[in-house]
């Protein structure tokens, strides 16, 4: 409102706030307009997964937005394996059961020990003279003690 000298007071006068100017509008219209021709020109049957594999195809688009559609793109047109519970059963339909065959021997029979001191019991030894013959200044006897 102007007030009594046809001045408008502050804040009072003007556009306002949000409402757009006529460049403006006629700047989204143009936009809408374009946009709308854009998506004429598509195919209305086009799915998402051709979508995405046009994008990735066409070798204008940026690297980095063909990589993303072909990582979009991926899982729907190779397919990842899955785990799979595996039945182990026998041609019957019984579950497979493991097979332990345990076979019993009885333990080696023991050695005979022979001490320093000499036989005991049931074992043997030879007396004091050895089977094979010693070389010439050799004696029999503890080997080692350097005598």
């Amino acid at each position: 409102m102007p007030d009594a000298h046809g001045r408008f007071l502050k804040g009072e006068g003007g556009r306002k706030k949000g409402i757009p100017n006529k460049a403006t509008v006629a700047k989204r219209l143009a936009e809408a307009e374009a946009a709308l021709k854009r998506h004429e020109g598509l195919q209305a049957t086009e799915m998402p997964l051709d979508l995405m594999l046009r994008y990735m195809r066409d070798p204008a688009e940026d690297k980095h937005v063909r990589m993303a559609m072909a990582k979009a793109a991926a899982p729907y047109c190779h397919a990842q394996l899955q785990a799979v519970a595996h039945k182990h059963l026998n041609a019957d339909g019984t579950p497979i059961g493991p097979t332990i065959n345990l076979t019993i021997s009885a333990p080696p029979e023991p050695k005979p020990r022979l001490t320093s001191v000499g036989p005991k019991g049931d074992d043997t030894a030879r007396s004091g003279k050895s089977a094979l013959p010693l070389p010439d200044g050799a004696r029999s006897g503890v080997v080692g003690r350097g005598r």
